[in-house]
C-alpha cells in the first residue's frame, strides 16, 4: 500500500503502491479503504468495526464525488474496498 491520506477509528484511506494500480491519474485515479485490523473478507469484522469501516467507505465515495464535480467532467476515480492487506 502507499501512502495513507487519512485514517481513523473505521480504516485508513489510502493512495495504491505505484506498481499496482489499474489506471492512472488520467483516468480518474484510485483510493484504497481498508479496515483498522487486517481480514481477509470483511464478515471478519466485528459489528462495530464494520459499521465504522462502512461509514469511511460511504464518506470517501461522498468526497470523491464532490471532488469530481467541484473540477468538472472527466474520468470517475475507483475506490477500492479492500479488506485485506497485501
Amino acid at each position: 500500500m502507499g501512502l495513507i491520506l487519512f485514517s481513523c477509528r473505521g480504516g485508513a484511506i489510502a493512495l495504491p503502491a505505484r506498481g499496482p494500480a489499474l489506471v492512472g491519474r488520467e483516468d480518474g485515479g484510485n483510493l484504497i479503504v481498508n479496515p483498522l485490523r487486517p481480514v481477509w473478507e470483511r464478515s471478519e469484522l466485528e459489528a462495530d468495526e464494520l459499521a465504522a469501516w462502512t461509514f469511511l467507505v460511504a464518506a470517501t465515495t461522498r468526497a470523491i464525488a464532490r471532488a469530481e464535480s467541484a473540477v468538472g467532467p472527466r474520468a470517475p476515480a475507483r475506490l477500492s474496498t479492500r479488506c485485506f492487506n497485501s
